[in-house]
């Protein structure tokens, strides 16, 4: 039985999952008093694509790597798509794996449906300044819990990830 080395603080290494989430706090900076309804949403938005983008690049390194060649992980990087990565992650398998990817998956599962409602609903936009900055912390809270995933539940829920389930 081999051992796996103790769990250390990773940082995911593509820029784009920790840049959204500071577009959208320097856009709620700016505003001042009540922002306007297209910033609240881009920052709502923002806040689930950096989410997002960290289970892509989760998936793609905790299977590849991300020391490959771009043809090598980009395949894996697009192939999580929004739905399925939302039922996988509601799957019991998947939740329990560890606490904290079950705080991955609530946080996922809030920043979706309120994304759909910042990106699809042609109805005014009622969050508020507060709120949408919430939203960006909840998505800093699930980038911290994937880059602080022991090693062995990181390469396992990569792979639950990316790997068609088969049906028996």
């Amino acid at each position: 039985m081999s051992t796996l080395p103790a769990s250390r603080p990773r940082t995911i290494r593509h820029r784009l999952v920790r840049a959204l989430l500071d577009v959208a706090q320097e856009r709620l900076a700016q505003e001042a008093g009540r922002p306007r309804q297209t910033v609240l949403r881009r920052c709502t938005s923002d806040a689930y694509y950096g989410v997002f983008h960290g289970l892509c690049y989760l998936a793609a390194d905790g299977t590849v790597g991300w020391n490959v060649p771009w043809d090598r992980f980009e395949p894996i990087y697009r192939s999580i798509d929004h739905q399925e990565t939302k039922r996988r992650l509601e799957a019991n398998e998947i939740r329990n794996l560890h606490p904290d990817v079950k705080r991955i998956s609530e946080i996922f599962r809030t920043l979706m449906k309120e994304r759909h409602t910042a990106d699809y609903d042609p109805r005014p936009f009622t969050r508020s300044k507060s709120e949408a900055a919430l939203l960006v912390a909840l998505a800093g809270e699930a980038i911290d819990l994937i880059e602080s995933l022991p090693e062995e539940t990181y390469r396992t829920l990569a792979v639950l990830l990316v790997a068609k389930p088969r049906r028996t």
